[in-house]
C-alpha cells in the first residue's frame, strides 16, 4: 500500500477506496442488464 499506489486511492481513505472498489465490481457483474431483466430471463430461457 504505497501512498499514490493506485492512483486517488492514496488520496481517499482505504475504507472509500474498497468500497469504490466494490461497487465496480458489483456493477461488472451485473452489466447493463438490470438485475431485475436478469430475474425474468432466467426461468424464460429455461
Amino acid at each position: 500500500m504505497g501512498v499514490n499506489e493506485g492512483g486517488p486511492s492514496g488520496a481517499v481513505p482505504a475504507s472509500t477506496s474498497f468500497y469504490f472498489s466494490r461497487s465496480v465490481v458489483f456493477r461488472a457483474e451485473i452489466g447493463p442488464v438490470p438485475p431485475r431483466d436478469r430475474s425474468y430471463s432466467v426461468p424464460r430461457s429455461v
